[in-house]
């Protein structure tokens, strides 16, 4: 099977507001369907050599271990980074609460068990979306779009995100409160 690239257009952050859940999936779901030729890879990095940050707790149920493999504080990297979250005991959201960047990112959940889906929110604070994902699907978010999602069982994700954002100090949060 020949591997094909899918371009996706962009669409300006109002416009996920308008769309029903078809929608939604038709223009941010991705499925995964055939491995990456590798043969143009020239950087490796295992989760020993990233950088491990324990963040949350098992109260707000969103204990986790962030990953980071492909970022600034680990190898010199281009506008390209990426890591990997995985759950402790009980942790089921991956960011809450929710946050905002500008960056590009796309979302690979994967571990995901079957009939155990993931909620991906995404949208504005005031007006957010959701998706329901399974085990290998990846989502791009519209631009400015809030970040969270979680899980009815254990998942782990992949972040990757492209553009001129390489030390995440100009996300904003949204607080729970504040989701509608």
């Amino acid at each position: 099977m020949k591997n094909t690239i899918e371009t996706r257009e962009a669409c300006n952050q109002r416009e996920p507001a308008t769309m029903n859940t078809g929608d939604l999936r038709e223009n941010f779901l991705m499925r995964i369907i055939a491995p990456v030729d590798h043969k143009y890879s020239t950087v490796k990095v295992t989760k020993k050599e990233g950088e491990i940050v324990t963040l949350g707790s098992l109260e707000n149920s969103n204990h986790r271990a962030i990953n980071k493999l492909l970022v600034a504080s680990v190898i010199e990297t281009c506008p390209l980074q990426m890591g990997m979250t995985e759950w402790k005991q009980g942790g089921v959201w991956n960011s809450m609460p929710a946050y905002t960047d500008d960056g590009k990112e796309v979302y690979f959940y994967f571990k995901v068990p079957e009939r155990q889906p993931v909620w991906h929110l995404m949208g504005e604070c005031q007006e957010s979306r959701h998706i329901w994902m399974q085990n290998e699907q990846a989502v791009i978010p519209p631009r400015s779009s809030i970040n969270a999602g979680a899980g009815t069982s254990g998942y782990t994700f992949i972040c990757g995100m492209a553009g001129e954002n390489l030390d995440y100090g100009d996300m904003g949060l949204c607080a729970i409160t504040e989701l509608k």
